[in-house]
């Protein structure tokens, strides 16, 4: 067999699956926001390469994200790497770019996700399962 030139791998942004993370009830438009900064990537770019190639997404949270956003920031210049308006917890898939996009070390890479809790009578707080919820981006990236 012929082997492809790279490994692909994983790198997840993701809000901590725990009770830090909360969302209040009787919230329509409630958003949070998760940061790999230049010292996170930093850290996780030591271990592959000095350049990594997205070429995929898949975001993920659960019964009440309603907007799911990838940005890249790089020299204080942001750029969208996938923006979901629509997100719908029964139909998650990974999202494959149009164009790769290059992270290096320095960039900051966040998530951004949008809640409505509008009917909830309770705050409802991270966790895996699914009357908790979730904000993250599950980038899909080479060289591993």
């Amino acid at each position: 067999p012929e082997l492809r030139q790279y490994d692909a791998g994983i790198l997840v942004v993701t809000q901590s699956v725990d009770y830090s993370h909360i969302v209040p009830p009787h919230a329509v438009d409630f958003k949070t926001d998760t940061f790999c900064n230049q010292e996170c990537l930093s850290a996780f770019m030591d271990d592959v390469s000095e350049r990594i190639h997205v070429f995929g997404n898949m975001p993920h949270a659960h019964l009440l994200a309603r907007k799911i956003r990838a940005t890249l920031i790089r020299d204080g210049v942001e750029t969208e790497i996938t923006r979901d308006d629509n997100y719908d917890f029964n139909l998650q898939y990974v999202r494959m770019l149009d164009e790769e996009i290059a992270i290096e070390k320095g960039d900051t890479i966040t998530t951004e996700c949008t809640y409505n809790s509008q009917h909830m009578k309770q705050a409802v707080y991270g966790g895996l399962g699914t009357e908790n919820e979730m904000c993250e981006s599950i980038l899909f990236y080479y060289p591993r």
